[in-house]
């Protein structure tokens, strides 16, 4: 997986992105499995093993202060038309009330991760719409 970069926003940052690892794995299989009520562990623990090894693609948290997980994402770097690259953020599962911050530091993630991995464009998808934005800030 490719090196993930961590926004820097100072004290005030109350919830943040990172890796979902074999530590975390069974804590977001809760979360997990509010968005597919069917999924078990093992199906779980297989999907997420999939994406590993994979540069730019597996999961990612959305954690406070304390550890808990508020979301969990997938995202993939895909080839488009041309050179042209797209950061894709799916299958976002968010919960309770850190639900608009945790969707806030996604797309806060997102940006700094499109330009890190070299992307022209972030596309957000989710089971109701689809945010597109096109980032080519410092990209000629």
């Amino acid at each position: 997986m490719g090196q993930l970069v961590e926004p820097d926003f100072g004290n005030q940052r109350s919830f943040r992105v990172e890796p979902l690892s074999q530590d975390n794995v069974l804590q977001a299989y809760a979360l997990a499995s509010l968005h597919d009520d069917h999924i078990s562990l093992e199906a779980w623990q297989a999907t997420v093993e999939q994406s590993r090894g994979r540069e730019h693609d597996g999961w990612a948290i959305v954690t406070d202060r304390r550890g808990y997980i508020h979301a969990l994402f997938r995202f993939s770097v895909r080839q488009e038309s041309g050179e042209k690259k797209m950061l894709a953020i799916s299958d976002v599962v968010s919960a309770g009330l850190g639900r608009k911050h945790a969707l806030t530091e996604i797309r806060s993630w997102s940006k700094l991760q499109a330009g890190n991995f070299g992307c022209d464009w972030v596309e957000i998808a989710n089971p109701v719409e689809v945010e597109r934005a096109v980032f080519t800030e410092g990209r000629g």
